[in-house]
C-alpha cells in the first residue's frame, strides 16, 4: 500500500511540474501557490470573507533581471464606498536565483475597467515587450517597465486609477542605488498619466491629454540628475476651438500699442468699476499671430468689491477672437518671451506655448488651475 501511494504522489508531482501555470487566476479567494519560481507565500492571507475578489498575474517578460507578481484585491461593488479601497500587492523576485527581493502593498483608487487579469495588458521599454502595441485613450496597459528617471535602472509604473477623459492614472516606482524600489512623488502626483514620449537624450517625459473636446495639452517635464528634481520644460496647447463672436469686437483695439507694451493702463472709477489693462505684445503660434492683452478689474457690488480677470486675444486686424475669464489676477500671464506666455507661479516663472489655433481652455503651468 505504501508503494502505491508513493508512486501516485510522484506521478502527480511530475504532472504538475510539466504544467505551465496560467498567467491569470479567476475571481475568488487567493489560490495556493504551485509555481516554485515564485516566493513560497505568494498568496498571503487577507481579509477575504466576502470583501474582495482577487486576481493574480505574473510579468516575466518585462525586465532583464526581475520577475513581477501582482495580486489585485478588488473591492466588491456591493460594499459601501467608505469601507475599503482596492489594493495591490507587488512581489519582486530575482530572475536567476528566484529569491524575493521586495514586496509592496499599495492602496488604489477607483478603476472602472478590469485591470490585472492578463499579462499581455502591459509593456516594457526595457525588453521591448509590447512596446509598439497600440495605445487607446492614453491607456498604456496595467503595468509598464521603463527607465523613467534616466539613471540606467529599471523602474515600473502600474495603473492606480481610471482618471478622467484624459486616460488612466499611474503610480510610479523608481529603483534606488540600494536596489529597492520607492514611490516617486512627482511622477505619481504631478505627471500622473503615462507619458506618450520618453526622451532619454534630453531627459524629458511628455504627456498628452485632452484639454477639451477640441484640443490637446502637452506637458514636458525635464529631469535634473544633479539634484534629482523634475521641472516643467514646456506646456503646449493645440487644437482648433470654434470661433467666438463678440458684440464689441474692437473694444480692446485701442490698447494695442507697442510703445506702451507691458505698461499698465488704469481706467474707470475706483468707487465703481476700476480697470487695469496691459498690452503684452504679439504672440506667434505657428502660422497664427495674435495681440495679447490682460485685464483685471474690480466692480462694486453692494458693500463689497468683486475682482475679475481676463486674458484677451486679438487677431492682426485688432479684432477680439477669444477671451478667457480667470478667477484671480495672479492667474494672468505677466509678459511674452520667446514665443511663450510667461506666468508667475509658486515655483517661479513658467512658460506656456500655444500651437496654431487658440484652445478652448488655458491651463496655468505647474498645475495651478485652468480657465
Amino acid at each position: 500500500m505504501k508503494i502505491n501511494i508513493t508512486y501516485f504522489v510522484l506521478l502527480i508531482a511530475g504532472m504538475i511540474a510539466c504544467t505551465e501555470q496560467p498567467e491569470y487566476h479567476s475571481e475568488g479567494l487567493p489560490e495556493k501557490e504551485t509555481d516554485t519560481l515564485q516566493p513560497p507565500k505568494l498568496y498571503p492571507a487577507k481579509e477575504t470573507q466576502g470583501v474582495y475578489d482577487t486576481f493574480h498575474v505574473n510579468y516575466r517578460k518585462h525586465s532583464k533581471h526581475l520577475d513581477f507578481g501582482l495580486i489585485f484585491f478588488e473591492k466588491r461593488t456591493d460594499l459601501r464606498e467608505d469601507e475599503r479601497s482596492n489594493e495591490l500587492e507587488i512581489w519582486i523576485t530575482d530572475k536567476q536565483s528566484h529569491k524575493l527581493k521586495q514586496q509592496l502593498t499599495v492602496e488604489l483608487g477607483t478603476i472602472l475597467d478590469e485591470p490585472y487579469r492578463y499579462a499581455d495588458a502591459s509593456r516594457s521599454y526595457v525588453t521591448h515587450f509590447n512596446e509598439e502595441k497600440e495605445v487607446t485613450d492614453n491607456d498604456f496597459g496595467d503595468f509598464i517597465v521603463a527607465d523613467f528617471n534616466f539613471d540606467s535602472r529599471e523602474d515600473f509604473a502600474f495603473k492606480s486609477g481610471s482618471g478622467g477623459n484624459g486616460g488612466p492614472v499611474y503610480t510610479y516606482y523608481v529603483k534606488g542605488k540600494n536596489g529597492k524600489f520607492k514611490r516617486d512623488a512627482f511622477l505619481s502626483d504631478s505627471l500622473a498619466m503615462f507619458p506618450a514620449i520618453i526622451d532619454p537624450v534630453n531627459k524629458l517625459l511628455t504627456k498628452s491629454v485632452h484639454a477639451n473636446a477640441y484640443g490637446n495639452m502637452e506637458s514636458s517635464y525635464r529631469y535634473n540628475p544633479a539634484n534629482g528634481k523634475w521641472t516643467l520644460y514646456k506646456l503646449y496647447f493645440s487644437g482648433e476651438f470654434p470661433p467666438e463672436e463678440f458684440e464689441q469686437p474692437y473694444e480692446f483695439a485701442k490698447f494695442v500699442n507697442p510703445a506702451k507694451k507691458n505698461k499698465e493702463i488704469i481706467s474707470g472709477k475706483a468707487s465703481e468699476t476700476h480697470y487695469f489693462t496691459r498690452y503684452l505684445g504679439a504672440l506667434e503660434t505657428g502660422s497664427k499671430k495674435y495681440h495679447v492683452i490682460t485685464q483685471f478689474y474690480t466692480a462694486q457690488t453692494g458693500t463689497e468689491k468683486q475682482g475679475h480677470s481676463k486674458l484677451i486675444f486679438l487677431d492682426q486686424n485688432k479684432k477680439t477672437v477669444r477671451i478667457y475669464a480667470a478667477d484671480a489676477r495672479n492667474q494672468l500671464p505677466i509678459y511674452i518671451e520667446k514665443g511663450a506666455l510667461i506666468f508667475q507661479t509658486a515655483k517661479g516663472k513658467m512658460p506656456l506655448y500655444l500651437r496654431g489655433y487658440l484652445p478652448g481652455m488655458i491651463c496655468i503651468p505647474n498645475a495651478e488651475g485652468c480657465y
